[in-house]
């Protein structure tokens, strides 16, 4: 052995022992050496390891006595997980990543016992991406027995190497996610997919590109009794596995879905708490309701079914029993109609008892370009909620107006109003504001806006189907009194500016009968009057009403209530999905301009 390789073992052997005083005495001894011979390159690399190693250890030492570095491993671990940043997929594509370790990563660099701690705490390592990170083995092994969060692409790895991993870490995944450009991958998948599964709480699979059909198969050996959220995406299948624990399913994008077998699958769910259905193509050629049962979902809180036609829907729901404050949301729904004979709202929702939810305080009406829209709700929790809204497509205007307009009528005898204390309506025909004041004797507040303008040429009709001129009506009416607890009314005068004498009458028939209306708000566009104009037209209106305020700007903010907001971490829904965004949306929709002829042809109506 060489003097270099004798000195540098010395040196190695020496650090267990101490580090400090061996590398200060070999460094003093190898600069206390005169000599005029040359250096050896060993000497010189044993020189510079022994500099590098002391330098080494003088800053761990240094770093040690660092209030960060003199926690415990344990909460320092803590803070650690603290870095990892979860990403809970978004119903776009359910393919997203389930983590972002950019911090983590960087504080290992910070020091060795940062590194460290880090590498030795295995629950630091549970989310595990197979499709891109080419860690992932690493990361594995680092997470030891632990339990494990799984993102697995099948484009990537092959179905073996799936059904191996689940076979050799059977126990250990809790949350696993598979996805595939084709649904071709899928479907070879469930042949192989009879492995153990026991333990896993949260699955989602998803497709690229849709299948041409669903059918009906058993996952993990028909075994789940620990799943609790289920995601489908555009799969060739659903399972028919029983479900007793699971309480979050989302079904999306399902080609020929046969409601026979969505209603098996949901009869495998009792303890659902919540069910979304977006985009699926339901299949209800064949079936026969008359010989199926009714499905039962007690602990159902959250029904949202989207993008769907009006047939699936009513099938659906005549066979879902589930509690009176369920929070039930149809959004988006398409009606197509070409006939009067082909579609109508006629029995649409009236023959389901749960909807006669209870204790609704607001009601917001809303007639858009192609849309219609219907919410009640609370802000209380457990008083249940009624959200409605349909699409137009390809189908005459005032044809389905008229649906519309009848399926309002019905509206009492669907929803409990007598609790309602704020109204918001915006409608092209306001025959119905009378009939529906009669079922709310509790309303405040008051919001109405003219969706269409009646041209000025037709005064006639303004002071027929008009907005103030109902509102009016409905302001003298004496057997029954409407709205008797009625304190303040915004309308939104930029389309048509109210009748002043109208509105002379009412609020004076009011003020005689001791129902004095507190603020009466208008809001008017000020290009077109003037304000010395307003205050001649309306003064005579102050002597009724506690407060008259002529105003620009937003009649109606309606703010969604928190009632809707399904917490959870298994998913995000996309805008058009989410009901805390969706109502911008709406908003946004309804200041599109309206077509040539489309109120000529609703005044005509």
């Amino acid at each position: 052995m060489s003097e270099a390789e004798a000195g540098r073992s010395r040196s190695d052997s020496s650090v267990t022992v101490s580090p400090a005083v061996q590398f200060v005495d070999r460094l003093r001894q190898t600069l206390s050496v005169q000599s005029d011979n040359p250096i050896s390159l060993e000497t010189l690399c044993a020189f510079e390891h022994d500099a590098l190693l002391s330098i080494v250890y003088f800053r761990r030492q240094y770093n040690s006595h660092l209030p960060p570095n003199r926690l415990p491993p344990e909460i320092l671990g803590e803070i650690f997980e603290t870095l990892r940043t979860r990403r809970t997929p978004n119903t776009a594509s359910l393919t997203h990543r389930l983590y972002d370790y950019t911090d983590i990563l960087s504080a290992l660099r910070v020091c060795h016992r940062w590194y460290s701690v880090a590498i030795a705490r295995a629950t630091l390592w549970t989310f595990i991406d197979f499709a891109h990170d080419p860690n992932a083995p690493a990361k594995l092994k680092r997470s030891r027995m632990t339990p494990l969060h799984i993102r697995f692409s099948l484009d990537v790895y092959a179905s073996s190497v799936l059904v191996d991993f689940m076979r050799t870490h059977g126990n250990r995944p809790r949350e696993l996610h598979l996805w595939a450009e084709d649904q071709g991958a899928l479907s070879r998948l469930l042949g192989r997919l009879n492995v153990l599964g026991r333990n896993l709480e949260h699955l989602i699979v998803a497709a690229v590109r849709g299948s041409r059909t669903v059918a009906i198969r058993s996952l993990f050996l028909g075994s789940t009794p620990n799943l609790k959220a289920l995601a489908l995406k555009r799969t060739p299948w659903v399972p028919s596995n029983p479900f007793p624990n699971l309480t979050h399913l989302y079904l999306s994008s399902l080609t020929r879905l046969s409601i026979g077998l969505l209603l098996g699958l949901l009869q495998h769910c009792p303890v659902l708490h919540l069910l979304h259905i977006d985009e699926c193509d339901v299949d209800v050629s064949g079936f026969d309701g008359r010989v199926t049962g009714t499905v039962q979902l007690p602990r159902l809180r959250f029904l949202s079914l989207g993008h769907l036609s009006f047939d699936p829907i009513r099938d659906l729901m005549q066979h879902l029993n589930v509690p009176a404050d369920v929070l039930l949301r149809l959004y988006s729904l398409r009606f197509w109609q070409h006939a009067a004979e082909d579609q109508g709202f006629g029995d649409f929702l009236f023959t389901n008892p749960y909807t006669t939810s209870n204790d609704f305080a607001r009601l917001d009406i809303t007639v858009g370009l192609n849309w219609r829209k219907v919410v009640a709700e609370s802000d209380e929790a457990g008083s249940g909620g009624f959200w409605v809204d349909f699409v137009l497509h390809h189908t005459p205007i005032g044809l389905f107006t008229r649906d519309w307009e009848d399926w309002l009528y019905e509206l009492p005898q669907i929803l409990s109003l007598s609790n309602i204390t704020t109204v918001r309506l915006c409608l092209r025909s306001w025959d119905i504001l009378l009939h529906l004041s009669h079922y709310m004797p509790r309303v405040r507040e008051l919001a109405l806006e003219e969706h269409t303008a009646i041209p000025e040429t037709q005064p006639e009709v303004i002071a027929a189907h008009g907005m103030v001129a109902h509102l009016c009506e409905v302001l003298r009416a004496d057997i029954p009194v409407s709205f008797p607890n009625l304190e303040v009314i915004s309308i939104d005068a930029s389309c048509n500016l109210p009748e002043p004498v109208l509105l002379h009458e009412a609020t004076m028939k009011r003020a005689n009968d001791g129902r004095r209306i507190r603020d009466l708000r208008i809001r008017v566009d000020p290009s077109r009057y003037t304000k010395e104009y307003m205050t001649e037209q309306f003064s005579d209106i102050c002597k009724y009403v506690g407060e008259l305020l002529f105003f620009d700007g937003e009649v109606w903010k309606w703010e969604v209530s928190e009632v809707w907001r399904a917490e959870h971490d298994y998913w995000e829904l996309r805008a058009s999905e989410d009901p805390m965004q969706a109502m911008n949306y709406w908003y946004e929709s309804s200041s599109e301009p309206e077509p040539e002829g489309g109120a000529a042809e609703e005044s005509s109506q």
